[in-house]
């Protein structure tokens, strides 16, 4: 008997375990787009996948934020695009649109959450805490999913919707990260 139901907690539809695969290291390594899709694996830790795909996101985003914002922002882009297409293929693959083990968006909504501070506060240089409060915050936003996030999460079973709560959730918290940083 298949049985999907809606889990109140965090807004997303269950399927049975039956349905979904467990993705294991093998076949990940060996496919590009599921290797992005699970954030270079990131999302195949068996405890908390989209926090570990948000905590390796971040020496890429101090990477990136030494490059320059125009860089954090094009290659926020980029991982945002190649986030749909990877995790349409990673959700085929998996048996669910949207399997734990995707987390690059996670990472397109957590770069997202440092950017748009540094946009917004022109001069801006980030610290330790500024990470701290950014991951924290995302995660936060992520897990909740206030609207328009939650929005995405029921009602796109997509490719473009897995990826557009985590943007919403990562715009989210880059606004409210900006008093943080005014305040440092």
């Amino acid at each position: 008997m298949t049985i999907s139901r809606v889990d109140t907690e965090v807004g997303r539809t269950r399927t049975p375990a039956s349905k979904a695969a467990k993705p294991s290291f093998g076949p990940t390594l060996r496919s590009p787009a599921l290797l992005l899709a699970s954030g270079f694996a990131s999302g195949l830790s068996p405890v908390a996948p989209g926090t570990a795909g948000s905590l390796v996101t971040i020496p890429l985003a101090w990477w990136l934020i030494g490059l320059g914002t125009p860089q954090l922002l094009a290659a926020t882009s980029i991982i945002f695009l190649l986030g749909v297409w990877s995790s349409g293929i990673a959700g085929k693959a998996w048996g669910k649109v949207d399997h734990g083990a995707i987390v690059i968006d996670e990472v397109a909504g957590q770069l997202l959450t440092f950017a748009v501070p540094l946009v917004l506060v022109p001069g801006f240089s980030p610290d330790s805490a500024f990470y701290l409060a950014g991951f924290a915050l995302f995660r936060l936003f992520d897990i909740v999913k206030p609207w328009p996030a939650r929005y995405f999460d029921l009602h796109s079973k997509n490719a473009w919707g897995v990826m557009l709560d985590d943007i919403a959730a990562g715009l989210m918290a880059g606004i409210v990260l900006i008093p943080l940083v005014l305040l440092s």
